[in-house]
Formats: structure tokens, C-alpha cells, sequence
């Protein structure tokens, strides 16, 4: 859920319409000042927030320090339409991703960076058994060589897997929605076979590792995935190997 702090409705559209394209089955609502924003998720605590700093009654950095005080608000990530201040301004919250300053949303690439570090801080702060995580273009999901920890399951979005051979850099292949993402780390117990990598937004159900086996033998629907997935990178290994 997303809470929209505009002053110019029309503004607050444009916004709500860039969103959508790069987040799929979202919710939003709207203020138009800071003490209507404040009043609006007391009642209801977004996921995450967008305001400018230049709003009527209490300004964009009064209601995010208002949002950081308050543990109702723990799990609420925070993006502030405006440059990254001169000043040290919220630096701790701005590590752990938390905060965001944007200073373009009409900028697909920023907006989507944005976007993507908030949802996964909001999701990290809200461990469940399987997390959702989110990536904009050119995010790296896996490297070849690293431990698995996680299997994923594409929700939306497009990836590419590739590999390194002798000094170049091979694409292996697209993995689009519906496809499981590092399961062959599961399968071989043996590191990350390749590098993964976002083309477009996308959307992942991160599973543990150690659940995966509890998971496939309840989700009957999982399992069809997990074989579907294995028969395509058999079929895309043999093409290889012809060509």
C-alpha cells in the first residue's frame, strides 16, 4: 500500500500511474497536505510513503521524522521527492533503505530504484515465511561462485542468467514469470552456476533453502513449476551444445 503526499492532485495522478507501471496489484491513497497525511495513516499505515518536502500545514521532513519516531511505523519505508539534502539528513534510515531521497520520479530508472529498495525494506522488516523481493533493471539477483541460500519463483518481470567463458560473458538465457530462479544451487548442494540478472522490474518470491522440500510437497502447483523450469534449461543446454 502506498500513501501519495502531493499538494497538485494531478501530480499525485502521474505519480500513482508511474507506480503502476513498474508494481503490479498495488493500492494507494492520497493527501494533500502533512497533517491530512498524518491523520490518513494513523488509521491505516502504508507500506510505503512518497511526499514532498514542500507541503501546507506540516512540511515532508515533519512527517518523516513524525514516521521514524513512531514504532506504529516501523515497517513503513519513506521517499522524499526532492535532491539529497547538503545537510546529514536521516543517514542511518538512508542505509538500511529505509529513506530515499528521488529527485526526478518522472525518471522510470530512478523511480524504479527507489521503489525496489523500499519494498524490499518493508518486506525484510516483515519476516514471513516466504518474502517477496523486488528488483529494478540491471539488479544483479545471483553471482556465479556464491553459496545459495534462497531458491526465488518469478512473480513478474523478465531476467537473464549468464556465465563467464574464457573472458567472456555468455548469456545462458531468459527466465520470465512463472520460472524458478537458483534452484540448481538446491539441487547440486554446489555454489551459484551463473550470474542472474534483472531486465526489467521484477517481482520474486524468495524461499529459504531449507524450506524448499517442505514448500514443493504442499504447493503441488510449485513443483510443476520447479519441473518445468528444469525441463527448459535442459532444452536451452542442448541447443547450446548444437550450435
Amino acid at each position: 500500500m502506498f500513501l501519495i503526499v502531493l499538494p497538485e492532485s494531478q501530480k499525485r495522478s502521474d505519480l500513482k500511474e508511474k507506480i503502476e507501471t513498474h508494481i503490479s496489484k498495488t493500492s494507494f491513497y492520497e493527501a494533500s497536505d502533512g497533517s491530512e497525511a498524518l491523520q490518513k495513516m494513523s488509521n491505516d499505515p502504508p507500506h510505503i510513503i512518497l511526499l514532498s518536502p514542500d507541503l501546507p500545514k506540516a512540511d515532508g521532513f515533519t512527517v518523516a521524522n513524525s514516521v521514524l519516531s513512531n514504532p506504529k511505523y516501523k515497517n513503513t519505508a519513506i521517499i522524499l521527492l526532492c535532491p539529497v539534502p547538503s545537510t546529514d539528513t536521516f543517514v542511518d534510515e538512508v542505509v538500511r533503505g529505509r529513506v530515499q531521497f528521488l529527485a526526478d520520479w518522472k525518471n522510470n530508472d530512478q523511480l524504479s530504484k527507489a521503489l525496489a529498495r523500499s519494498l524490499n525494506y518493508h518486506t525484510k522488516e516483515n519476516p514471513k515465511e516466504f518474502n517477496l523481493r523486488f528488483l529494478s533493471p540491471g539488479d544483479t539477483l545471483l553471482k556465479e561462485g556464491e553459496k545459495g541460500k534462497s531458491v526465488y519463483i518469478v512473480q513478474n518481470g523478465e531476467m537473464e542468467a549468464s556465465t563467464l567463458k574464457d573472458d567472456k560473458n555468455v548469456t545462458l538465457g531468459k527466465i520470465s514469470r512463472g520460472e524458478f530462479v537458483g534452484e540448481m544451487a538446491y539441487i547440486n548442494h554446489e555454489p551459484r552456476s551463473a550470474d542472474v540478472r534483472a531486465i526489467t522490474d521484477c517481482e520474486l518470491i524468495e524461499i529459504p533453502m531449507g524450506l524448499l522440500d517442505q514448500v514443493l510437497f504442499q504447493k503441488p502447483a510449485w513443483s510443476k513449476a520447479l519441473m518445468q523450469t528444469l525441463s527448459k534449461r535442459v532444452r536451452q543446454n542442448n541447443e547450446r551444445i548444437k550450435s
